[in-house]
């Protein structure tokens, strides 16, 4: 057997065992998050569109006895999904790297020091993110011409940032890593605001 025929029939081979959500990069069908604990932040059930569990958003390292912990390291759960989010740059807040299987998207302020718009990127995808009104963090959603189409996170009641809903109308499909840092965005700006 030829050498290219062995290669081909064995990278075949290996990626017919993956899942087909990881060889399609599906988008995550989550409607929306609820804190596991009353006022705890850092511990979040994930909800599907039938409104069941289907997963979690945690921090890694968690705190102890009513401390918040490291809000730096994030670890996700979906079905058979996993991802990752922490600092691109060890020590700054403004440059994130989520990591969802093989995808990476980069999460970064669009201005230096404003925590009101991001733009989130992974290889030619461009997407920014911005919040409706920055004093109260509870409504974001992709803006300007030319993008997916609609993608928002708000909270279920206003002024409750324990539920949040996820509003998926986008038109093009948008990569489980920038979907992932777009739901984990919301949360991580109203953990620091506390």
């Amino acid at each position: 057997m030829p050498r290219a025929l062995r290669i081909a029939l064995s990278f075949l081979t290996a990626f017919s065992a993956l899942p087909l959500s990881v060889l399609a990069q599906a988008e995550l069908p989550i409607a929306g998050l609820s804190t596991v604990f009353a006022n705890d932040l850092s511990q979040w059930d994930v909800y599907d569109y039938d409104d069941n569990r289907a997963g979690e958003l945690r921090l890694r390292f968690p705190g102890m006895a009513g401390q918040i912990g490291d809000i730096t390291q994030w670890t996700f759960r979906f079905d058979d999904i996993n991802g990752s989010i922490r600092p691109k740059v060890t020590g700054r807040s403004d440059v994130w790297e989520v990591r969802v299987g093989n995808e990476v998207a980069v999460v970064r302020t669009l201005f230096p020091g404003q925590f009101d718009q991001w733009t989130v990127q992974t290889g030619r995808e461009r997407l920014v993110y911005a919040v409706r009104d920055y004093r109260l963090l509870e409504y974001w959603g992709v803006r300007g011409p030319g993008g997916p189409g609609d993608f928002e996170v708000y909270t279920t009641y206003e002024g409750d940032w324990r539920d949040w809903t996820v509003r998926d109308a986008t038109t093009a499909p948008v990569g489980a890593a920038t979907q992932l840092a777009m739901i984990w965005l919301p949360l991580y700006m109203r953990l620091v605001a506390r």
